[in-house]
């Protein structure tokens, strides 16, 4: 199977890498040789509104656009996933944090493109001068915020990407005869017949009033012959207390082992 955590961070290479070059190639002929602007307060005056808008702009479109790559990254894992979530009993795929994360990453990217470029399209050239020297007379030399927007989008691509390959990468899946998975912060799957579990541990405490309903009271391990564990702790998934359990119980009916119970406190 191609890997998914490979074929995912290829995808969103492309795709920031082409809006990156399109957005280049849009300021290289938008780059102003006119030196002469009205003084700062007049150009104040006349686009100290636009300046706001194009900000609360930016964070309308964040919230769109991490929607939309919500839906489209979760997709994609599912679409990739397909065959392996339809053998298994058990997939537990990432929770929905992790498509919310790698949205509003990429939503920033996206958010901050889309204002440029409207502003690109629907501001005269001498306006989009004027403005871009009124919005950049606010900022240290030499930095712009054609700049800025590049540097940070830089930044947040690389974090996007990261995350990218981990979370497209993490699963668990559990068929009748095999434990497969791959750890949130692995580079590699583990894939073991139910022969090689060596123990089977829940680890369990009392809830209290100030567990919310989404807190888990419940963390499951499995470790195998060679010391490699199965940590539910260490894995970014969405399942409930009472899921955990049965899962746990799927493994020790499939493995032949039983179930170590405990309970403290305090986790």
């Amino acid at each position: 199977m191609i890997d998914p955590a490979l074929v995912s961070s290829a995808i969103i290479t492309g795709v920031v890498g082409a809006l990156m070059g399109l957005m280049r190639r849009m300021m290289a002929n938008r780059t102003s040789t006119n030196s002469q602007f009205p003084p700062l307060d007049v150009l104040e005056k006349k686009y100290k509104k636009l300046n706001v808008l194009t900000f609360l702009g930016f964070i309308f479109l964040l919230v769109i656009f991490t929607g939309i790559f919500y839906f489209i990254f979760s997709r994609l894992y599912q679409l990739l996933y397909h065959s392996t979530a339809e053998a298994a009993v058990w997939f537990l795929p990432p929770a929905w944090v992790a498509w919310v994360l790698l949205g509003m990453f990429f939503g920033m990217i996206a958010a901050g493109s889309a204002v440029i470029i409207i502003s690109y399209v629907f501001l005269k050239k001498e306006q989009w001068d004027e403005f871009n020297y009124y919005s950049n007379s606010m900022l240290p030399k030499p930095f712009t915020t054609i700049s800025i927007f590049f540097w940070m989008s830089g930044a947040i691509f690389l974090v996007t990407l990261v995350c990218t390959f981990f979370i497209f990468g993490h699963y668990t899946s559990l068929t009748n005869t095999t434990f497969s998975f791959r750890p949130l912060f692995g580079v590699s799957s583990h894939s073991y017949d139910y022969s090689q579990v060596e123990e089977l541990k829940l680890k369990t405490r009392p809830r209290t009033p100030s567990d919310g309903p989404l807190k888990n009271c419940n963390a499951v391990e499995v470790k195998f012959t060679d010391g490699t564990i199965w940590d539910s702790d260490k894995m970014l998934l969405e399942l409930s207390d009472d899921q955990f359990v049965d899962m746990l119980k799927f493994v020790s009916q499939k493995s032949g082992k039983d179930i170590q119970v405990y309970t403290w406190s305090k986790r």
